[in-house]
């Protein structure tokens, strides 16, 4: 086994202790590619460290801090000559403690949480170290805590406040790559559900079908983002700027809601925003149709959920299209939308002639 990348690259390790099962490297350069920048000044925990390969990798590619844990004395022994041969002493720690035990000890916080258990550990004592980890404050607001297990062992459990943000698998092994958040934002209201929803869309123009999903989703969560998406090969009423500003002052009266734009997939916009939900409002089974195949792959792709709203029988008829058709013949759409969205469809159409 070798460091894969970073100020260390290509130093040898020491000899796998016996009992132990590292991260091929492979594995490893693929699981840190993933990560990407957020190693760079993190401070790292290494649960059941092992060789400590995956805590001194995350130090050779500019991690701050690493401290590694694990009861085996061949192992506390294994990491601390692999930490002299990488020349990365003075950047690690090393404890000789069973798991459990120091994660009561006052050693957060972390931005980055590697664990890789044993195979046979019971999956029930894996979800309880999970536990642990949300409980004792070990988590940076944000820290990512990955996981590696078995293929065939179940997803455990996950704690309140966390979301799965991301599945990746090397032969046998899965990592599982969890985001964690802060219970709530200050000075907001809290939803039940807490963390970060998407409520993506075209709204071109918003309605007030659009809204009313809004105002109920932004009483669920934290803070509710309503993504509006750029499609390029699409030739919308509005222009994105345009849809933008007319959410935002439909929304204006509503503090935990934000207005963004995107282009590409929104599972990655979802990731960039730290969102592990997305709302999606449902007028009739033939909308559920059509989103239960995207909300499938969103999740296949990201571990990211969808969250299915039935819109207001109120407003079950209506869409965009439909208010711009009625619209665009004279009639009256001002029971439909905002009165100032009302207004700018009049002139747009207007202008177009």
């Amino acid at each position: 086994m070798r460091i894969v990348a970073g100020s260390a690259k290509g130093t040898r390790l020491a000899a796998v202790p016996s009992g132990t099962r590292p991260l091929a490297d492979r594995a490893r350069e693929g699981l840190f590619s993933s990560l990407g920048g957020v190693v760079a000044g993190a401070r790292v925990l290494d649960l059941y460290a092992g060789t400590g390969a995956v805590g001194i990798e995350a130090l050779s590619r500019g991690a701050v801090e690493a401290v590694f844990v694990d009861e085996a004395p061949a192992a506390v022994r294994a990491v601390g000559e692999n930490l002299r041969r990488a020349r990365l002493v003075d950047r690690g720690t090393v404890l000789r403690r069973a798991v459990p035990q120091a994660l009561r000890s006052d050693i957060g916080p972390f931005d980055l949480v590697f664990l890789d258990p044993p195979y046979a550990i019971d999956p029930a004592d894996v979800e309880a170290v999970l536990s642990e980890i949300a409980a004792h404050g070990l988590c940076a607001p944000g820290a990512l805590v990955i996981l590696t297990r078995e293929r065939k062992n179940p997803t455990p459990v996950i704690p309140l406040h966390w979301a799965l943000d991301r599945r990746l698998s090397y032969g046998g092994a899965v990592v599982l790559v969890f985001r964690t958040y802060e219970a709530n934002a200050q000075g907001r209201p809290g939803g039940v559900m807490g963390r970060t929803a998407l409520c993506p869309g075209t709204f071109d123009p918003v309605t007030n079908g659009h809204l009313d999903i809004v105002r109920r989703a932004s009483a669920v969560f934290d803070t509710l983002v309503v993504a509006v998406l750029e499609n390029p090969a699409k030739a919308p009423l509005f222009s994105v700027q345009e849809r933008v500003e007319m959410l935002r002052e439909a929304v204006a009266g509503i503090p935990n809601v934000e207005v963004a734009h995107f282009r590409g997939l929104l599972v990655d916009f979802a990731r960039a925003r730290g969102a592990p939900a997305i709302v999606k409002g449902l007028r009739a089974v033939t909308d559920f149709d059509y989103e239960l195949q995207m909300a499938q792959m969103n999740h296949h792709m990201s571990g990211i959920e969808t969250l299915f709203m039935p819109t207001n029988p109120q407003w079950s008829y209506l869409s965009s299209s439909l208010v711009k058709e009625i619209s665009r013949f004279g009639g009256d759409v001002d029971g439909f939308v905002p009165g100032f969205v009302a207004a700018r469809l009049r002139e747009r159409l207007v202008s177009e002639g």
